[in-house]
């Protein structure tokens, strides 16, 4: 007597031992209610049905919404360990020369940006900033209210430490060193309290999107403060 059971049988002894093979599958299960629903017919209201979707379109958002958080928390995780290897570069040169060259090199690599300017505004005659500016080619000095008039020019103010836009002016004086296409900048004011200078640090990016409205900006404002205290020194 043959005892091999048939396909059908030994399929139905598998989902017997394990029904959980169907109830994770949400394949298997709306193949299964489509049936259910065929055989009722269009004029029956399938109340389970209807809540099955209801309930996949609520866990389909939540699940959306799980890994939004996840981006968003890794993104944060990965801008904040940016901004900390890149002040630690600025804190290891012991002379000016060796900050800068950390600054328009490794800092620039490490931010992920094409271009670094830093913009040093004074009336002031000072031997400092003309040796800032002759022993770099990322360093410009402006006259008073150059930086103000950059930053008006669209509708920015220089009351907040850091501004981000997208509408990038590259013809500009203050991009007059850069020789990139630059998409969207972060700008960062400097406070030099010790000093008759102010100071604005330009980071512009290809991207678009590197840099625009809306973005957090603590960490950069961070930066600004622990740049502009490192830089101080050189300006005394």
């Amino acid at each position: 007597m043959n005892n091999v059971k048939n396909p059908t049988e030994k399929l139905k002894e598998i989902i017997l031992t394990n029904p959980n093979i169907i109830l994770e599958d949400s394949e298997l299960m709306d193949a299964l209610l489509n049936a259910q629903s065929n055989l009722r017919g269009d004029n029956i209201v399938d109340l389970r049905g209807a809540a099955m979707k209801q309930l996949e379109r609520r866990l389909e958002k939540v699940e959306n919404t799980h890994n939004d958080v996840i981006a968003m928390a890794y993104e944060n995780l990965s801008g904040a360990s940016q901004i900390q290897r890149a002040i630690l570069k600025l804190l290891e040169p012991n002379d000016f020369p060796s900050f800068i060259k950390r600054l328009s090199k490794e800092v620039k690599e490490i931010l992920n940006v094409e271009h670094i300017g830093l913009i040093l505004e004074t009336n002031a005659a000072s031997e400092n900033l003309t040796l800032l500016k002759s022993l770099n080619p990322i360093t410009i000095v402006v006259g008073e209210n150059t930086i103000k008039d950059y930053l008006s020019n669209s509708g920015h103010f220089p009351s907040q430490t850091v501004t981000l836009r997208s509408n990038v002016n590259t013809s500009h004086q203050f991009y007059e060193n850069n020789k990139q296409i630059i998409s969207s900048e972060a700008l960062l004011m400097l406070n030099f309290e010790s000093v008759n200078v102010k100071g604005l640090l330009i980071l512009g990016s290809q991207k678009k999107e590197k840099f625009t409205t809306g973005q957090g900006t603590e960490l950069l404002t961070f930066f600004a403060n622990v740049f502009e205290r490192t830089l101080a020194r050189w300006l005394i």
